[in-house]
């Protein structure tokens, strides 16, 4: 029997999309944010199938800047230039030096060959190579559905 296995990326508060997670048999929870897991681990403490990782996913492996930012569900990699178009009164808080992993390692590390993934993307700086990058590794894995939440349309189309 196959394993139902959600791994959703930056996940933050888990408001969109809505997922029951008593229809996975596991379920990964991975955020930058020590505070948003910690936040989720007292809202979801009733359910015992879920993992979560304190991790930054990006397309390379290595240190990167990451900004946390008010308001914190934007906090993110890289340039902020447009997420400072978009939110006017955005503060930095903190720049720091993180280190990234993958979206392949990261899904080496948490998935099986046995199990039918649900990939949920929700990065702010999400771009088209990262998408690439889980349709790539999809062999050996079984992939059945991704999400993309917060994508432009060209990013989408392409």
């Amino acid at each position: 029997m196959e394993t139902r296995h959600l791994i959703w990326t930056g996940v933050g508060e888990a408001t969109f999309p809505f997922f029951e997670f008593s229809d996975f048999d596991k379920v990964t929870l991975v955020d930058a944010r020590a505070c948003a897991l910690e936040s989720l681990k007292l809202k979801l403490n009733k359910n015992e199938n879920i993992e979560y990782i304190q991790s930054v996913v990006a397309v390379t492996e290595g240190e990167e800047k990451f900004f946390s930012v008010k308001p914190e569900l934007q906090s993110q990699l890289g340039d902020i230039t447009k997420l400072k178009e978009l939110y006017p009164n955005l503060t930095v808080v903190e720049e720091t030096k993180v280190f990234t992993t993958t979206l392949a390692n990261l899904l080496s590390e948490t998935s099986a060959e046995s199990e039918k993934l649900t990939i949920v993307l929700d990065l702010p700086y999400l771009d088209e190579s990262l998408i690439k990058q889980v349709l790539r590794h999809n062999s050996p894995l079984n992939i059945t559905s991704v999400y993309v939440l917060d994508g432009n349309k060209e990013l989408l189309e392409n």
